[in-house]
């Protein structure tokens, strides 16, 4: 693992790390954010109706009740491709208030992720620069020591965080489309991950999410399936295997979130199905067997699904969907039963090619916000909250190579704002942009740490319980995890 100076790290980045602001739509203050609506997507200024429903829209808080499909964690109570504050997390979801998680992932306790931070060469350095490894959290520090790499499964495609043994440790689940199998690496605490456990899933499994789905002390996952139209439902025996359970659900399932959309028995899931272009979602009995509803044609001009985020969009109290692909996104409102009300959504075609979605809240104001990977960026999404009609307001950071292959909110400095991870296939880094809490970034303190070649997935979670939220990443082309622990 490399730390770069603030300077090399922009030439490695090709750009100066700094916030491009869409070109479409209007600019709007704070943060350089855009509305990136002006489309003829009849959900950007009126509620669109596709389908029937009814009204309101979930709300989602800080369990486990809510995460995305990315992934990261602050409590063994969260999860990896979302964001989430309970063990409620999943991996390409995390969830904390109406940060939910998403294709990706990251939680709310263990996700206090308190610590990355920014060094200078001479700690006496009076500038205001701050000093790594003395155990200080300081303004928008960044620091993170290689803490190693661990073999797992060939063709590693995405990865989140939770306790699967119920010790009180944040553990990794990885899904392998080579071997079609997931495979669980038990965490000692101190930041170590063992060898990998393997469990047989379906074909070409490419998401996969965590949180505590069936009421004991364990946590469980979802996996998608994308070759064989299913999810892989796998409730934890404690010792780091699972009894599967397989749910059928749309064409070709890409993206994943766990949020509590009935507000009752715990965390539902829903996914977005790539094939179909529609999604699914799915309520808990409270033991971990699901029922889906579905399929939820997307709204307005959404015509792909790459990924989906269950979160608090706007007033009412209950859980809805943002979701999207290509250059559209659209956000529906729950009913608070499952079913979703299409009389109220909002959108437009802030994107370009939209993949993998998170979430979280970058402004501390209770509204779901999102990152997506798009392409060589990282977008993220502003919620408005209020009404709701009340839409998002958009912001790109990068470019970052040409691909990037996740992204994540999250808190990894240890201030309790979320911040920006990004991954960066084609250099085989991760990037990580300090967050201020108001919705700003500061980019140009972007800091870059190597990984293993063609990284696909990443997670967060405090692996080594000094409260501050570590960093894994998977690679496909070395088969491994690497792991950054935090180092303030």
């Amino acid at each position: 693992m490399t730390r770069f100076n603030h300077s090399l790290t922009l030439a490695l980045l090709f750009v100066p790390v700094a916030a491009c602001t869409d070109d479409t739509g209007e600019n709007l203050p704070n943060g350089g954010f855009t509305t990136g609506e002006d489309s003829d997507d009849p959900t950007t200024a009126d509620p669109t109706t596709n389908n029937p429903a009814t009204s309101n829209n979930p709300a989602t808080t800080n369990n486990p009740s809510t995460t995305t499909e990315s992934s990261s964690t602050g409590d063994p109570t969260t999860d990896s491709d979302t964001t989430t504050g309970d063990p409620t997390t999943d991996s390409d979801t995390t969830t904390g208030d109406p940060t939910t998680d998403s294709d990706d992932t990251t939680t709310t306790d263990p996700t206090d992720p308190t610590g990355s931070e920014e060094t200078t060469d001479d700690p006496t350095d009076p500038t205001g620069m701050t000093e790594c490894g003395n155990d200080e959290i300081e303004a928008n520090e960044i620091c993170f020591a290689d803490g190693g790499t661990v073999a797992t499964g060939a063709g590693a495609t995405d990865v989140a965080a939770g306790d699967f043994d119920g010790d009180g440790n944040f553990d990794v689940i990885v899904t392998s489309a080579t071997g079609t199998n997931v495979s669980v690496h038990l965490g000692d605490g101190a930041g170590a991950l063992a060898a990998g456990l393997t469990t047989a899933v379906g074909n070409n499994p490419q998401r996969v999410v965590a949180g505590e789905l069936s009421g004991d002390t364990s946590w469980d996952a979802i996996v998608a399936n994308t070759d064989d139209d299913t999810v892989s439902v796998l409730i934890a025996d404690g010792a780091g295997g699972f009894t599967e359970t397989v749910v059928a659900v749309g064409d070709q399932p890409v993206g994943l979130s766990l949020g509590d959309l009935d507000d009752a028995n715990g965390l539902d899931f829903a996914v977005a199905n790539a094939g179909s272009v529609d999604y699914h979602t799915a309520l808990n009995d409270g033991a971990g067997t699901f029922t889906t509803q579905g399929p939820w044609a997307p709204a307005g001009n959404v015509d792909a699904m790459a990924g989906i985020v269950l979160g608090s969009v706007a007033v009412g109290g209950t859980t809805d969907a943002f979701y999207g692909g290509g250059g559209f996104y659209a956000a529906t409102n729950g009913n608070g039963d499952g079913t979703m009300n299409f009389d109220v959504s909002q959108g437009g075609n802030a994107g370009n090619t939209l993949g993998r979605m998170d979430g979280g809240d970058i402004n501390g104001d209770g509204d779901l916000d999102v990152v997506a990977a798009d392409g060589p960026l990282a977008r993220v999404y502003l919620g408005q909250g209020g009404d709701a009609n009340a839409g998002f307001q958009n912001d790109t950071f990068g470019p970052f190579g040409t691909t990037v292959s996740e992204a994540l909110l999250a808190d990894v400095t240890g201030e309790g704002d979320d911040d920006i991870i990004a991954v960066d296939r084609d250099n085989a880094v991760v990037v990580v942009i300090s967050g201020n809490g108001d919705a700003t970034f500061n980019e140009g303190d972007a800091q870059t740490f190597d990984v293993g070649a063609t990284p696909e997935g990443v997670a967060v979670a405090d692996l080594d319980g000094d409260g501050v939220s570590d960093i894994v990443v998977v690679s496909s082309g070395g088969a491994d995890l690497t792991i950054l622990l935090s180092n303030p």
